[in-house]
Protein backbone atom coordinates (compact mmCIF):
# COMPACT_ATOMS: atom_id res chain seq x y z
CA UNK A 1 0.00 0.00 0.00
CA UNK A 2 1.29 3.45 -0.85
CA UNK A 3 0.12 6.58 0.88
CA UNK A 4 0.93 10.16 -0.05
CA UNK A 5 1.89 12.20 3.01
CA UNK A 6 2.60 15.90 2.67
CA UNK A 7 5.18 17.66 4.80
CA UNK A 8 2.37 19.41 6.68
CA UNK A 9 0.67 16.06 7.38
CA UNK A 10 3.96 14.58 8.56
CA UNK A 11 4.73 17.58 10.78
CA UNK A 12 1.28 17.32 12.31
CA UNK A 13 1.82 13.60 12.99
CA UNK A 14 5.11 14.21 14.82
CA UNK A 15 4.07 17.40 16.59
CA UNK A 16 3.43 15.63 19.91
CA UNK A 17 7.02 14.28 19.84
CA UNK A 18 8.67 17.71 19.73
CA UNK A 19 8.90 18.14 23.53
CA UNK A 20 11.15 15.04 23.55
CA UNK A 21 13.64 16.88 21.33
CA UNK A 22 14.48 19.20 24.22
CA UNK A 23 15.47 16.43 26.64
CA UNK A 24 19.01 15.84 25.29
CA UNK A 25 19.51 19.61 25.00
CA UNK A 26 18.94 19.86 28.73
CA UNK A 27 20.63 16.64 29.86
CA UNK A 28 23.86 16.71 27.79
CA UNK A 29 25.21 20.04 29.11
CA UNK A 30 24.30 19.03 32.68
CA UNK A 31 26.20 15.76 32.29
CA UNK A 32 29.23 17.77 31.12
CA UNK A 33 28.89 20.21 34.01
CA UNK A 34 27.87 23.06 31.69
CA UNK A 35 24.94 25.31 31.00
CA UNK A 36 23.38 25.39 27.52
CA UNK A 37 24.58 28.98 27.07
CA UNK A 38 28.18 27.71 27.40
CA UNK A 39 27.74 25.40 24.40
CA UNK A 40 28.93 26.86 21.09
CA UNK A 41 27.47 24.32 18.72
CA UNK A 42 24.99 21.45 18.64
CA UNK A 43 26.02 18.64 16.30
CA UNK A 44 23.16 16.61 14.87
CA UNK A 45 23.47 12.85 14.72
CA UNK A 46 21.03 10.23 13.49
CA UNK A 47 18.34 9.99 10.87
CA UNK A 48 15.69 11.67 13.01
CA UNK A 49 17.71 14.87 13.08
CA UNK A 50 17.37 15.15 9.30
CA UNK A 51 13.67 15.98 9.75
CA UNK A 52 13.21 19.70 9.18
CA UNK A 53 10.72 20.09 12.04
CA UNK A 54 13.22 18.50 14.45
CA UNK A 55 15.93 20.88 13.22
CA UNK A 56 13.59 23.84 13.64
CA UNK A 57 12.74 22.76 17.19
CA UNK A 58 16.40 22.40 18.12
CA UNK A 59 17.30 25.74 16.53
CA UNK A 60 14.43 27.40 18.39
CA UNK A 61 15.80 26.09 21.69
CA UNK A 62 19.48 26.91 21.08
CA UNK A 63 18.90 30.33 19.54
CA UNK A 64 21.70 31.69 17.37
CA UNK A 65 24.14 28.86 18.13
CA UNK A 66 25.36 26.84 15.17
CA UNK A 67 23.44 23.71 14.27
CA UNK A 68 26.05 21.26 12.96
CA UNK A 69 24.72 19.08 10.14
CA UNK A 70 28.10 17.91 8.85
CA UNK A 71 28.60 14.45 10.42
CA UNK A 72 27.22 11.09 9.46
CA UNK A 73 26.83 8.38 12.09
CA UNK A 74 30.11 6.60 11.31
CA UNK A 75 32.11 9.81 11.55
CA UNK A 76 30.40 10.78 14.80
CA UNK A 77 31.17 7.44 16.41
CA UNK A 78 34.79 7.68 15.27
CA UNK A 79 34.98 11.15 16.84
CA UNK A 80 33.42 9.80 20.08
CA UNK A 81 30.39 12.06 19.66
CA UNK A 82 27.87 9.25 19.95
CA UNK A 83 26.65 7.36 22.97
CA UNK A 84 27.33 4.29 20.83
CA UNK A 85 31.06 4.82 20.89
CA UNK A 86 33.14 3.10 23.54
CA UNK A 87 35.84 5.25 25.04
CA UNK A 88 38.64 3.73 27.11
CA UNK A 89 41.26 5.67 29.03
CA UNK A 90 44.64 5.65 27.34
CA UNK A 91 46.94 2.94 28.59
CA UNK A 92 44.15 0.40 29.03
CA UNK A 93 44.94 -2.92 27.43
CA UNK A 94 42.25 -5.44 26.82
CA UNK A 95 43.04 -9.14 26.88
CA UNK A 96 40.57 -11.60 25.51
CA UNK A 97 40.99 -15.31 26.17
CA UNK A 98 40.03 -17.51 23.25
CA UNK A 99 39.82 -21.26 23.53
CA UNK A 100 40.60 -22.73 20.12
CA UNK A 101 39.53 -26.23 19.25
CA UNK A 102 40.63 -27.70 15.96
CA UNK A 103 38.45 -30.28 14.27
CA UNK A 104 41.74 -32.01 13.42
CA UNK A 105 42.22 -32.95 17.06
CA UNK A 106 39.05 -35.07 16.92
CA UNK A 107 39.85 -36.67 13.59
CA UNK A 108 40.21 -40.46 13.62
CA UNK A 109 41.03 -41.19 9.97
CA UNK A 110 42.50 -39.18 7.14
CA UNK A 111 41.75 -39.47 3.45
CA UNK A 112 45.19 -38.42 2.34
CA UNK A 113 48.40 -39.44 4.05
CA UNK A 114 50.30 -36.53 5.51
CA UNK A 115 51.37 -35.03 8.80
CA UNK A 116 49.78 -36.55 11.84
CA UNK A 117 47.04 -34.67 13.60
CA UNK A 118 49.34 -34.27 16.63
CA UNK A 119 51.91 -32.52 14.44
CA UNK A 120 49.23 -30.24 12.96
CA UNK A 121 47.86 -29.40 16.40
CA UNK A 122 51.39 -28.64 17.56
CA UNK A 123 51.80 -26.17 14.68
CA UNK A 124 48.45 -24.55 15.49
CA UNK A 125 49.45 -24.04 19.13
CA UNK A 126 52.80 -22.50 18.22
Amino acid sequence: MRVHVTRDDFNQLIDDLMPRVATPLVQAPKMAGLQLDQVDQVVLLGAGTRVSKVQEEIQKRIGSKELGRFLNTDEAIAAHLSKGSKVKPSGVEEQVGVKYSSPLSRQRETLFPGPTTDAINGMLKA
